[in-house]
């Protein structure tokens, strides 16, 4: 049972300490003192904020950010919900009842990995005499008829050759069938290794799990061998991730940002390490924009993401413009030795507001249907170029922005809000970065947000919640550019299966010429 809740002024409060002031001795009136100016300090925090609240029932309810979940129903949008739930809406030719696309069946040409059997009539041919009215003559449709058919497989299936052996009995000398040429010289292939890559640092799949799967399915597949396949295939690939790595430093947009890690090499050591050394480990993506294609890159270790980019700034040219370096605000993602052009990320602002809707929904609100409308228009601009895309925000999304920021300017001088409340602090992280948050209404090209990089930091994610950790260091720079090369092969429409299979068995001719073997090209090498 919940105990009753008292209410007190300030003067009651005052009253109520003067009376236990000759009731009780020094040291318990001291203590009550102190009870009772934490537990009003612990209400006026919530009556103010209410963040500790709001982020405790964040773990058991609705965890979105997305307008739809967080605002209330406009009365327009209330209204057709009515409309819906009476059922006068029976028009079937509104946005409301129309079918959303992407919610049938899917075709044929979207099975692009199957493999395509050609199924010839069995009693007919082109040409033959039409059988229902003999008058006719048959000729073959463009568009075949089509059944799909899927079946259930291993990720790794095994062949046993029994190659027959011939003895003779005076001499004793053994004749041993040779094996068929698709068996291949190598008892695993450059299939086996691209399997177990993809399904270890492409989908979080942990070896002992791949093990026990195969040692069930009949298929002993022990862990020892997969890291030894592993460990040959990332030689294989090793010239084509150095490339990349190049190209990503002349790109001309670079988003960054970070996520924790953990090394158990390295968390060995923070043992002998001394109180002010940097003891956090941390997995930075670096996502870079190269003229029409993007590179993917991952750094494990204990630099931030500005270190990282700084290491990758390296083997940028010198004759480069300054490129656009899109991250949030803070100072563990920049960079200080290249000028860049410093870009913000406006969902990050966004967000404060998001975590101060429950104590100011009216002031929040505002703000989030604010940006809403910038974000929309930025989803119109799709299909323009970088020149006319800057032009349409100039149009529709400045006089935004600039009301916004009127908005947060009277908010603080009329003294609406106090600094140090939720909401001020989120107007200030506003304000103090507004230049950098704008940048699409000045710099073609530039991003509003930092979202394809929190997408890549998701591959990361998936592992570390899977496999927990990495042993060595090595082993973290191997998960690292396979990694990068499976997100980098996802971001440029190409199998990553097809594509590392290729790598592992042309790895000489990689060798040479990497540059022919990029995942947007390796098809013309």
């Amino acid at each position: 049972m919940s105990p009753p809740v008292i209410e007190l002024s300030l003067a009651e409060k005052d009253s109520f300490l003067q009376r236990m002031k000759g009731i009780v001795d020094k040291d318990d009136f001291a203590i009550i003192v102190s009870m009772t100016d934490t537990l009003a300090w612990l209400n006026r925090e919530l009556e103010q904020e209410k963040l500790t609240i709001a982020r405790l029932k964040a773990l058991f309810g609705i965890t979105s950010e997305k307008s739809k979940d967080i605002l209330p129903p406009s009365s327009e949008q209330q209204g057709e919900r009515e409309k819906q739930k009476n059922g006068l809406n029976q028009d079937e030719g509104t946005k409301e009842n129309r079918k959303k696309p992407g919610h049938g069946r899917n075709g044929a040409d979207k099975y692009s990995g199957a493999t395509i059997v050609s199924c010839p009539h069995g009693s007919l041919k082109p040409g033959d005499p039409c059988p229902e009215c003999t008058t006719g003559k048959l000729y073959e449709m463009t568009k075949p008829g089509i059944a799909v058919r899927i079946r259930g497989n291993s990720p790794l299936s095994g062949i046993v050759y029994q190659r027959q052996r011939l003895r003779c009995n005076p001499c004793m000398a053994v004749f041993v069938a040779d094996l068929p040429h698709e068996a291949g010289e190598s008892k695993y292939d450059a299939s086996a290794q691209a399997m177990i890559v993809l399904l270890k640092y492409g989908h979080g799949f942990p070896l002992y799990r791949l093990n026990t799967l195969h040692a069930q399915l009949g298929i002993p597949l022990p862990i020892s061998t997969q890291w030894g396949l592993i460990e040959q295939s990332a030689y294989c690939v090793l010239p084509v991730y150095e490339h990349l790595f190049y190209l990503a430093a002349q790109g001309h947009l670079i988003h960054n940002d970070d996520t924790g890690a953990k090394v158990l090499s390295l968390l060995k050591e923070n043992k002998s390490l001394k109180g002010d050394d940097r003891k956090g480990i941390f997995t930075t993506s670096i996502l870079s924009h190269v003229e029409n294609n993007t590179v993917v890159l991952y750094f494990t270790g204990r630099l931030h993401a500005g270190e990282n980019l700084a290491v990758l700034f390296q083997e940028r040219l010198s004759e480069r413009d300054p490129p656009l370096h899109m991250c949030d605000a803070s100072s563990r993602n920049r960079v200080e030795t290249i000028e860049t052009i410093d870009l913000n990320c406006l969902v990050h602002g966004r967000r404060y507001f998001v975590k101060s809707l429950s104590a100011f929904p009216d002031q929040c609100c505002y703000v989030i249907e604010s940006l809403g409308k910038v974000f929309h228009n930025d989803a119109q601009t799709w299909s323009m170029t970088d020149k006319e895309r800057l032009d349409y925000h100039i149009k529709l999304s400045a006089p935004v922005m600039e009301g916004l920021k009127l908005w947060m300017k009277k908010q603080i001088e009329d003294k609406c809000v106090e600094p140090d409340w939720s909401l001020g602090k989120a107007i200030t992280y506003m304000q103090n970065h507004w230049i950098e948050l704008t940048a699409f209404l000045r710099i073609p090209g530039a991003p509003l947000d930092n979202n394809c990089v929190e997408r890549a930091l998701k591959k990361v994610q998936l592992h570390r919640k899977n496999a927990y950790f990495f042993k060595t260091e090595f082993g973290a720079q191997v998960g690292d550019m396979f990694m990068g090369l499976i997100e980098t092969c996802v971001l440029a429409e190409t199998n990553p299966f097809e594509y590392l299979v290729t790598l592992i068995e042309k790895a000489t001719e990689v060798k040479a010429s990497p540059q022919k073997w990029l995942p947007w090209n390796y098809l013309d090498a």
